[in-house]
């Protein structure tokens, strides 16, 4: 009796992890930001040198709840400054001159170098902060400008969640129409 072979088409081809990849990318690009830390969008707007410090700030720069993060370190190192407490204040220039502060940044839950504050925005423009650092070996003040913009435009995650489905849809129905023209007779 000959012998017959099955020949097994393997699950994990290059479309099927490519379908798989996308579909990760679409739901971890969809999940909700967690209140503590840097945010999916934010970028650096400050960072400077002050004194025995480092410090950096980043936000997502839209009117609304602004969460604001600041990095604090001894300078040329990452480490933690500690006893310190920083408070910010916020400054609209121009516009109707909105003052907002003194705000807390509380340390962040991610490590002792991180603080936060959220800033109650409801204007776009121009706006000046200032944030007060105050620690044992020394206290230090900088100023750092902000250019707030209005929410709307296009999200930089619903493009990619977008972008994401579209690959998939297009890698599906490449396989669909592979397997059609294979299966016709010739």
């Amino acid at each position: 009796m000959p012998v017959m072979y099955l020949h097994a088409r393997s699950f994990w081809n290059p479309r099927t992890i490519i379908l798989v990849l996308s579909a990760l990318i679409a739901l971890i690009l969809a999940s909700p930001v967690h209140a503590n830390g840097v945010h999916l969008g934010s970028q650096e707007v400050h960072a400077e040198d002050l004194g025995p410090y480092t410090v950096s700030v980043t936000t997502v720069p839209v009117i609304g709840s602004m969460h604001m993060v600041f990095f604090l370190s001894l300078k040329d190192t990452e480490f933690p400054v500690l006893g310190s407490e920083l408070t910010v204040w916020a400054e609209q220039s121009g516009g109707r001159s909105i003052t907002l502060g003194p705000i807390p940044a509380l340390r962040e839950d991610i490590g002792p170098n991180w603080f936060a504050a959220n800033f109650p925005v409801e204007e776009s423009g121009k706006w000046t902060f200032t944030l007060q650092i105050d620690a044992p070996l020394a206290e230090e003040t900088t100023t750092f400008t902000v250019f707030i913009r209005d929410t709307g435009g296009v999200s930089l995650t619903l493009v990619a969640i977008v972008a994401a489905i579209v690959a998939v849809i297009t890698l599906w129905l490449g396989r669909v129409l592979k397997k059609k023209k294979r299966r016709r007779p010739k």
